[in-house]
């Protein structure tokens, strides 16, 4: 993953954040050559993130591998005639199964407004995610920053953002939602950059959704 492929808005959000806030500072010149990368691929996209709620980034990875087998092209019809029981051989739980296959309706049937969502605000589109089965808000938010690179997104339901603001600003002491607001104040309109320099701050190592 190079700069070449990050967002337009990359380096100047660098820059802004850079000036304001002195931690992502540092954290930005310890790592000058990864960017976010583009994904667009909005099946993709979510069925990763979904794979990856509430397990580590290395079983996720492991089981993303198998799936990414299974279902080669990654496409919801692929999914969906692979069956429960394929799907769940993957390593994924019962219920994650039963999300990512109810994630390849709503895409095979077209009851989600894919085509809409890059005129509809962060809001419009997390709103339409939540009525998938098994997508919250923080699945509908690592897609907005992965799928569709939003810039100002602010998950504050994420465990490493929480860790990383706990790290890096407090000494390692737990930290409130309301905490992280006034720290993450400074950074708009790039909170998605912020929170994606944040978490390299734990693991150098760039996640993808």
């Amino acid at each position: 993953m190079t700069a070449i492929a990050a967002p337009d808005y990359w380096d100047r959000a660098k820059r802004a954040l850079a000036r304001r806030d002195e931690v992502l500072a540092r954290i930005i010149r310890d790592h000058p050559r990864i960017a976010l990368q583009p994904r667009g691929e909005p099946f993709f996209t979510l069925a990763r993130s979904i794979v990856g709620q509430q397990i580590s980034v290395k079983a996720a990875a492991s089981i993303w591998t198998r799936l990414a087998a299974l279902a080669p092209g990654m496409r919801p019809r692929e999914v969906l005639d692979a069956g429960h029981a394929r799907l769940a051989a993957c390593g994924l739980s019962r219920r994650k199964a039963e999300y990512v296959a109810d994630l390849a309706r709503h895409f095979a049937d077209g009851t989600l407004g894919v085509a809409q969502w890059a005129r509809m605000d962060d809001e419009a589109v997390i709103a339409e995610l939540e009525q998938v089965r098994g997508i919250g808000r923080w699945t509908a938010e690592m897609f907005l920053i992965f799928g569709m690179l939003r810039p100002d997104v602010l998950p504050l339901d994420d465990l490493g953002l929480q860790r990383a603001i706990s790290l890096n600003y407090f000494r390692g002491r737990p930290v409130k939602r309301r905490t992280m607001h006034r720290v993450a104040a400074e950074w708009a309109p790039w909170r998605s950059v912020a929170t994606w320099y944040l978490w390299r701050s734990l693991d150098p190592i760039p996640v993808e959704y």
